[in-house]
């Protein structure tokens, strides 16, 4: 362990330093490649999701009012 005082030198200094800085970068890398398979990842699975919920029959329910604010009359 360095005391007060005590020389370190320069070339372990920045070996040091230079680890964090490779550490620091690899973990910002990871985090920008986590957020682009997060953006990717998540429209696939909204896109299988309606796929599958077609393909079994499931609907959304539908909306009580038309584009023009007026209320929608049922055809059922």
């Amino acid at each position: 362990m360095l005391g007060q005082g005590q020389y370190v030198p320069l070339d372990l200094m920045i070996e040091g330093e230079s680890q964090r800085m490779s550490e620091r970068d690899a973990l910002r890398g990871l985090r920008a490649l986590m957020w682009v398979v997060i953006a990717i990842e998540v429209p696939v699975y909204l896109v299988w999701l309606v796929e599958v919920s077609y393909l079994t029959g499931q609907q959304l329910p539908r909306g009580t009012e038309e584009e023009d604010g007026k209320p929608r009359a049922d055809t059922d």
